[in-house]
Parts: structure tokens; C-alpha cells; sequence
């Protein structure tokens, strides 16, 4: 006798030369359960749709008839029987947006048992994803967020487990499609307006448009009156860049533009700084505290600001 997913079956064999017929009773757990009817070459079977699910120990016992002797298997086998299931899985939001946690949820049906039990694996691009989830009382097992999923599209599947009563089933592949999520930067002068000579930087913070959680990466180029001037990388979101010289005096365009890979879609901010004139101390002094009429008298300007010794006229 022997078993597979399908129920017993056994053949009748002989010592001899001949095609025994007849009948074989079919014995679980010690009781008489089914009789089999042997086909040709000596065949007789037991479905195991004629059996709930569990746990049984089948013997089997050939009748016998005009030409040839009963005979009683020998060792009893164990067959165990499972509910037959169907395993479903679906998106709680399809399309996302890079770094946007999306969760799954996988639905399992018996046609026998309304109630299954057990685990439900998941899966991405073949991979496990996360621990095995328990069904809750509907048949439904829902995965933990699952954010880092690449740009384009995942295939989702998931495993329910054979749970002792209720056969292993896997669903069908279930298609995420993940888009770049959208940014937004911002531009910020460390002053503005600077006066002239005084270090200028400016520094831009680049985040995602969201639902997104991942941070924000690549990095930033600096123009300054059309010109890149710097292209730093990213560090928490956020690029500062010191001018190395003071700029001239009067108004300047900045920009700073994100620069993405595929995950993030990039974006810009344009502004303009105004770079002002310095002030001048004008200290007038003569040689002269009393002059008299007609003498000569000399007049001296001395000028002075705050970042160094002014040029120019007086």
C-alpha cells in the first residue's frame, strides 16, 4: 500500500503468474472505512476526499476470490489529509512612490474549512520579505510596511503554510509599480542683503514631496550669476557652500538645483542677492585752529569704513 496527496492506493501482488479481481477493504484506524474495486494489473484505491482532515493509519485487506488466497498489507501506512486552499494577495496602494510604505494583504479560502489557519509568507521578486504573519479570524494576513521597494515594478507573492488541517496554497503574482517621489528645495543665503566683503554661503535643504520616509540623497549644484560654482553631495538632506571671495557690489542671481538619480525627481530654486555698498567715515581737519584773513589754510579728508580703507575721491 502506499499514499500521496490524492488518497491510498495498493497493488495486489502475486507469487504467481495471473490478474486477480475482486474486492480490497480499506481499514482506518481499525474500522472497515471504504471497499476498492481492483482494476486491471491489481489496483485498488481509497480517495482521500472520503476523508476529513487529519491524521489516519490505513491498512489494507484483499478478499480474495476462486483463484487466489486474501492477503492484508503489510506495514500500515499514515496518510494525512488537508483541507484543499486558494491563497490571494493584493496592494493597499498601487502606485507608490519611492520610500512610501505600502503593506500587502493575502486572503485564504477553503471551500471546507471557512475559517483557516496558520502563517502567510511574503514574498518580493521571489525574496521573503518580513516573519511569516498569522491569519486573523477572516483568513486575512496583512505585512508589516515595506518601504524600500525599487523604482519600477515588484511582483508580490505569498505562501500560506500548511497549518495540519489546511493544505499549503501560493497566490498568484500580484504587481507593485513604484514611481520617483517628487521634491521641493530650498535656497538660503547665510545674508541677504550681504555688505561688501562679508563671507557669503548659501545653503539648500532638499526634501521629498512625500508620502515617502527615506531620506532625501545625490546632491546640489550652486550658480552664482548663471555659473555652477559648487556641487556638493547631500548630507541629511541638506548642501551649504561658502563663497570663497567676496562678490561685487550690486545684485547677483543664485540658484540651487537637486541632482537625482532614479529614486527622487529633481527640482530647483531661483533667488538673487544683493550685495551693498559699504559705509564711510569722513573725518575734515585743518592745520589751522584760528586762520587769520588771507592765509593760507589746508583742508584734509580722512576716510574710513569698516571693512578696510575706502579709494575713490573726496
Amino acid at each position: 500500500i502506499r499514499h500521496d496527496h490524492s488518497g491510498c492506493s495498493g497493488p495486489v501482488v502475486l507469487p504467481g503468474a495471473g490478474n486477480p479481481d475482486g474486492q480490497v477493504l480499506f481499514y482506518v484506524d481499525g474500522v472497515n472505512f471504504a471497499t476498492g474495486t481492483v482494476t486491471e494489473g491489481g489496483w485498488a484505491s481509497l480517495p482521500s476526499s472520503a476523508l476529513a482532515p487529519g491524521s489516519y493509519q490505513v491498512t489494507a485487506t484483499y478478499t480474495g476470490n476462486n483463484s487466489f488466497l486474501p492477503s492484508t498489507s503489510s506495514p500500515t501506512v499514515t496518510q494525512v489529509v488537508r483541507f484543499p486552499t486558494t491563497t490571494t494577495v493584493v496592494s493597499a496602494n498601487t502606485p507608490s512612490v519611492f520610500g512610501q510604505p505600502v503593506t500587502f494583504t493575502a486572503t485564504v479560502n477553503s471551500a471546507d474549512n471557512p475559517t483557516p489557519t496558520g502563517t502567510v509568507q511574503f514574498f518580493v521578486n521571489g525574496t521573503p520579505t518580513g516573519t511569516a504573519v498569522a491569519l486573523d479570524g477572516s483568513g486575512a494576513a496583512t505585512s508589516a510596511p515595506i518601504a524600500d521597494l525599487a523604482i519600477g515594478s515588484s511582483t508580490i507573492t505569498a505562501r500560506y503554510n500548511d497549518s495540519g488541517t489546511d493544505a499549503a496554497s501560493t497566490s498568484g503574482p500580484a504587481t507593485q509599480v513604484v514611481n520617483p517621489d517628487g521634491t521641493t528645495t530650498a535656497l538660503t543665503p547665510s545674508a541677504n542683503p550681504v555688505p561688501y566683503g562679508q563671507a557669503l554661503s548659501l545653503t539648500a535643504a532638499v526634501t521629498a514631496a512625500g508620502p515617502g520616509t527615506l531620506p532625501v540623497d545625490g546632491s546640489v549644484w550652486f550658480y552664482v550669476d548663471g555659473q555652477v560654482v559648487s556641487t556638493p553631495a547631500l548630507i541629511d538632506g541638506s548642501a551649504t557652500y561658502a563663497l570663497p571671495s567676496p562678490l561685487t557690489v550690486g545684485s547677483h542671481s543664485i540658484e540651487a538645483v537637486y541632482q537625482t538619480g532614479v529614486n527622487y525627481i529633481t527640482s530647483s530654486q531661483v533667488g538673487s542677492e544683493a550685495v551693498a555698498q559699504l559705509g564711510a567715515t569722513n573725518l575734515l581737519t585743518t592745520g589751522v585752529d584760528a586762520p587769520v584773513f588771507g592765509q593760507p589754510v589746508t583742508f584734509t579728508a580722512t576716510m574710513s569704513g569698516a571693512q578696510g580703507t575706502p579709494t575713490g575721491t573726496v
